[in-house]
């Protein structure tokens, strides 16, 4: 059992690179273990957090899958679903991050930010808190159910919020940091990013970093391989 202690939601990847790399560098071959194996590993951790594998990690992450031109507007959220599942066995955590991908892909056909909502939450079959934060759109900041500050819906809600009230990607972020919603502020990012851009006074000292332009060179390989009509995904 001592394996897991300090339990968090990425514990099954750590355990099954654990028990199936090989020694030195984590290579492409050692990513290629049976689908089966993770969902137990999965599980397992679900469990030993008592159930609470809702939380918001899986929507700050895995956004690119929005820009993924080769994956059906149909199948967006489905796959962003799969995505979640390999870190938070709770549905919640993919349903949400679903629902920031596809609000996403929608921004960036430009579709208005009151359809990419709309669209996103006629999603089949999402949980009743999650139907609360459509509920609540536009109305109220505050979540139907509070809970931890990196629960899902909980996120979700007050992200919304802070981009619809706001009048540009500065300042909604600003908004969610000076309220102190640190688990909130990446998403804020993501979704008034893919609304408004980010301007370039937010990351100008990052412009050499080696890291950023890692980031920025793949988000340029993703946005390339759209179609000519949205070629303000590029800019």
């Amino acid at each position: 059992m001592e394996e897991f202690l300090n339990l968090s939601p990425w514990t099954p990847l750590r355990l099954v690179l654990n028990n199936t790399r090989s020694s030195g560098d984590i290579s492409r071959q050692d990513l290629l273990f049976d689908q089966s194996i993770i969902n137990e590993y999965v599980k397992i951790t679900d469990r030993h957090l008592g159930g609470h594998t809702a939380g918001c990690s899986p929507a700050q992450r895995s956004f690119p899958l929005a820009l993924c031109s080769w994956i059906n507007d149909d199948d967006l959220f489905e796959l962003s679903m799969k995505e979640a599942a390999l870190t938070h066995y709770n549905s919640l955590a993919g349903q949400v991050a679903g629902i920031v991908n596809v609000i996403c892909r929608s921004l960036l056909k430009k579709k208005s930010w009151h359809d990419a909502v709309e669209s996103a939450f006629s999603m089949p079959r999402l949980d009743t808190d999650v139907l609360n934060v459509h509920a609540r759109y536009g109305r109220s900041p505050h979540p139907f159910v509070k809970k931890h500050p990196a629960y899902a819906p909980e996120v979700l809600n007050a992200a919304l919020h802070y981009v619809h009230s706001s009048n540009n990607a500065m300042q909604a972020i600003n908004i969610a940091r000076t309220n102190g919603q640190y688990c909130c502020a990446p998403i804020v990012g993501i979704i008034a990013g893919a609304l408004w851009g980010i301007p370039q006074d937010m990351y100008i000292n990052k412009v050499n970093d080696a890291q950023f332009t890692t980031i920025r060179d793949r988000a340029t390989k993703l946005s390339s391989q759209w179609p000519s009509k949205y070629d303000s995904i590029t800019n």
